[in-house]
């Protein structure tokens, strides 16, 4: 009886700390989509200085062919 009682409450202070830390799903898929966006973005808009002046997939584009 008492190894129940021990049982069931370490069960909940586990389930209370999952609550405080935990993510929704909504959320990263959220998250997920504004870094997808953000990387897309960085990858075909953003000139780079140190790319010549190119975006990283221009960039990549010229140097697949020179190789």
């Amino acid at each position: 009886m008492f190894a129940d009682k021990i049982t069931q409450k370490q069960h909940q202070e586990v389930l209370k700390r999952v609550e405080k830390t935990s993510v929704s799903l909504v959320e990263f898929e959220e998250l997920r989509s504004c870094i997808d966006d953000n990387i897309g973005l960085y990858n075909t808009d953003q000139l780079q200085w140190t790319l010549n002046k190119m975006t990283p997939n221009e960039f990549e584009a010229t140097e697949k062919l020179a190789f």
